[in-house]
């Protein structure tokens, strides 16, 4: 079981954030977007790997959509 996240290369910002959280690179990949073709980096985040790192992570706000994942909670 893994988490998967791209980015555009040229989204620096982007790309620290899901490697400080403990995703490695997992191949590249060419996208048409309105101004040219761009690649995009993939990322791979697996459970192991998450829990082997100690994160500092808060969720907010997720009440309102428990009930897409099954989980309980009202749907909007």
């Amino acid at each position: 079981m893994a988490a998967i996240s791209s980015a555009r290369t040229d989204n620096a910002p982007s790309l620290a954030v899901s490697r400080r959280l403990g995703y490695v690179d997992n191949g590249v990949s060419l996208t048409n977007t309105p101004t040219g073709v761009a690649q995009l980096q993939h990322l791979r985040l697996t459970r192991e790997r998450w829990l082997a790192d100690e994160h500092d992570v808060r969720v907010s706000g997720a009440e309102a959509c428990l009930s897409w994942f099954g989980l309980g909670g009202t749907e909007t």
